[in-house]
């Protein structure tokens, strides 16, 4: 059976996204696919090779079930992130989920870049959250530079269902105006999801960025905030 990368696996609370406040279990894998240099990663144990080749775990399934019951209560909320999800292997991340859902977690989010084609099988299991990469992250030249990464972007939004979610990240105000310049198009893709935005952390202060989309009326975004960077260390794991 092929095994699943994964960095830890920890009770807290949701602390951004459509689920904020809400308990939760992070099942968070080791890898990915991006490196947005154009700020620190809040994770790197997750993303950096020379630190998750070193502490991450490689588990089955089952072996990840196990951490989850031994952390949680059934009925928990489940949130796969990383690094980024979708560059394990899909079938065993399928055989991941529906072990949970079996186990009494039905509700399973992922956070993910989007960057890579969703499995058929997600769309019917979980909900998406998808951190939409502006060029302030620095990943703009290989998302539109490379052919296809913005295509599979496109694609995976079409796709999404009622109560799924995109996210601005926003570094800048140059971010802010691509995000506005970029939400008529999303929303025209699918009109069914969610909009959500907040500030890269350390680069713009909440209160210029909330104001800037009051200024501009745009009633249908919805602000998040890192809750659990507020609430414990950003230097901390296991939050």
């Amino acid at each position: 059976m092929l095994k699943l990368r994964v960095s830890e696996v920890y009770l807290s609370i949701q602390g951004e996204g459509p689920r904020v406040g809400e308990s939760t279990v992070f099942v968070r894998f080791a890898g990915c696919n991006l490196r947005c240099p154009g700020w620190a990663c809040d994770t790197p144990h997750a993303i950096d090779p020379a630190i998750y080749t070193k502490d991450a775990q490689l588990l089955t399934p089952q072996e990840i079930v196990e951490l989850v019951v031994e952390a949680s209560h059934p009925g928990t909320n489940i949130c796969y992130t990383g690094g980024e999800p979708f560059i394990q292997n899909s079938e065993t991340l399928c055989e991941l989920s529906d072990a949970l859902t079996v186990a009494g977690y039905p509700t399973q989010e992922v956070f993910t870049n989007g960057t890579l084609e969703f499995p058929e099988w997600a769309y019917e299991v979980l909900y998406f959250v998808m951190d939409y990469k502006l060029s302030g992250s620095g990943e703009e030249g290989n998302i539109h530079g490379t052919e296809g990464v913005q295509a599979t972007r496109i694609k995976n939004i079409q796709r999404m269902n009622e109560g799924d979610v995109v996210k601005f990240t926003i570094a800048s105000r140059a971010d802010y105006e691509e995000a506005c310049m970029s939400y008529p198009h999303l929303q025209k893709d699918n009109p069914h999801i969610d909009f959500y935005y907040g500030v890269v952390w350390g680069k713009l202060e909440a209160g210029d960025l909330i104001a800037w989309v009051l200024e501009d009326g745009l009633t249908a975004w919805m602000y998040t905030h890192q809750l659990h960077n507020v609430i414990w260390s950003r230097d901390m794991r296991g939050i």
